[in-house]
């Protein structure tokens, strides 16, 4: 005879009495029967009371089960979908979740090696800063300020968060902002200013994560920011997207021949087609071609770009390249969808800081590197807290280097200074009189470029389709990588590999 004690309902019962079933959300009780035969009906609800206190359990191990091993799987996905995190960032496919493994790119995830990029300038320093977790990697840049007189970065932080990231979501020629630190004390800038490195790597490594956190203090809240700004504007610093191995458009106009024939015009379309788009709500007022990065995803390898407009009009080339416009410090944003959000507002709460505006008068920050947004000391035609769309064409102007097609149209840009020119915002461009039209503003200088790619520009030989066609499709060293499709109707971006 089996020494195996049976199962007691009462007891069960008494064991399951008061406890949430997460299945029904409700609390079961069963009446204690005096009789000791079972009858069918405790049969039936003991194998119930069994059956969901399983069921309840197993939901509980399983969900134990896939939060502990959710940043494993999130890798996994990430190194199957997107084994370069970088390719993958600057053509918006699955930012959000690259995002989401690294903390929001906090420093929790972060190498405590920093690389130097490039010496200190008038305007300041950058560092790498590289994440790795559980294998998957990214990077990031620290950009720091020299002066207290240079462009403030916590308003290059306010455009990047509040304007610049949502339209990354349609355009691939804007980079994205992370986040905004101060340094804990001038020990720590200079640390980060000198690091202490190595003369040829230019690399220090603290000992610890920690040891670099400790340097640098998360700025929350955009008053407390703003107040910070003013009081030691230097001690600010801004990470942003790292477009890795990247070539300043004023390198690839010296040092790269065949990107004046073949690359040139698609990217100044990259460029001014999304610029065109944003007229009314972005002025970049600094944009010359050592703020446009040139990234190359693929190094024997190409993509199609598709540019889909409201009119259901597609607009398609090959390029090796990804033109990134970087260095937000001196725009004018206004957002579309919340036009009261804009440059002025931000000037406006500034002056309202008593340590942006001690004396209580006008003109307030322009010591703190808020100077452009006084209206009553404007230079070169820049003016932060107001739009020009005619401002931007001096990046167009800067690439005369060699380039007939362009070299042509650059001699028609109304331009009344090198740094920069007033607001001409009656567009010029006329097909009847193709390269020869005027260009007044952002919006001539896409229409243009689009007549060229469309090859329906008058009075000019130059056969883009032919051209691109052939250096692209029918050059056996390079391999189509994907398509990224472009919209603008308020689709974000999608990129398609092969």
């Amino acid at each position: 005879m089996s020494s195996h004690k049976s199962t007691n309902i009462d007891d069960l019962v008494e064991f399951e009495e008061n406890i949430e079933l997460p299945i029904t959300n409700k609390t079961h009780k069963i009446k204690k029967s005096s009789s000791a035969k079972l009858s069918l009906q405790k049969k039936q609800k003991l194998t119930a009371i069994k059956s969901r206190i399983k069921r309840a359990t197993a939901k509980k191990r399983i969900s134990k089960f896939m939060k502990s091993t959710k940043p494993q799987r999130q890798s996994a996905f990430l190194n199957a979908i997107c084994s370069d995190s970088g390719i993958c960032i600057g053509f918006g496919k699955e930012n959000k979740k690259i995002k989401e493994f690294f903390d929001g790119f906090s420093f929790t995830y972060a190498n405590p090696e920093v690389i130097r990029i490039g010496s200190t300038s008038v305007n300041g320093f950058v560092n790498e800063i590289s994440f790795e977790r559980l294998g998957y990697k990214s990077h990031g840049i620290l950009k720091s300020a020299k002066q207290r007189y240079s462009d403030n970065l916590f308003y290059e932080y306010i455009v990047g968060t509040y304007f610049i990231n949502e339209q990354k979501k349609y355009f691939p020629c804007f980079v994205e902002t992370y986040g905004c630190y101060k340094y804990k004390d001038t020990n720590a800038y200079n640390e980060f200013e000198y690091n202490n490195s190595d003369s040829i790597t230019k690399k220090y490594k603290y000992k610890t994560i920690t040891d670099m956190q400790n340097k640098l203090i998360p700025i929350k809240g955009f008053s407390d920011g703003l107040k910070e700004s003013c009081i030691q504007p230097t001690n600010i610093a801004i990470l942003i997207e790292h477009v890795k191995d990247a070539r300043s458009l004023e390198h690839m106009l010296f040092y790269t021949s065949e990107f004046h024939t073949d690359d040139l015009v698609t990217t100044l379309f990259q460029i001014y087609a999304p610029l065109s788009h944003l007229k009314d709500n972005f002025t970049h007022y600094d944009l010359h071609t050592n703020n446009v990065m040139i990234f190359k995803p693929f190094q024997n390898g190409y993509i199609r770009m598709h540019y889909h407009f409201n009119d259901s009009d597609i607009i398609s080339f090959d390029t090796r390249y990804i033109a990134k416009i970087i260095d937000y410090g001196s725009s004018f944003f206004m957002d579309p969808k919340n036009p009261e959000q804009n440059s002025k507002s931000f000037y406006d709460l500034l002056c309202r800081k008593k340590e942006c505006n001690p004396k209580n008068k006008a003109p307030c920050g322009v010591n703190d590197g808020y100077s452009l947004f006084n209206p009553k000391n404007v230079h070169n035609y820049i003016l932060t807290s107001q739009r020009n769309m005619s401002h931007d064409l001096r990046l167009f102007r800067l690439c005369n280097k060699n380039t007939p097609i362009i070299d042509k149209i650059i001699e028609n840009i109304v331009y009344n200074g090198d740094y920069g020119t007033p607001e001409i915002t009656e567009n010029a461009f006329n097909p009847k009189n193709g390269i020869n039209s005027s260009i007044n503003n952002v919006t001539d200088a896409y229409d243009i470029l689009k007549s060229i790619i469309r090859d329906e520009l008058k009075y000019t030989n130059y056969d883009f389709a032919s051209k691109n066609k052939q250096y692209y499709s029918k050059n056996s060293k390079l391999k189509k990588m994907g398509d990224l499709h472009v919209y603008f109707d308020g689709r974000e971006m999608k990129y398609e590999s092969i």
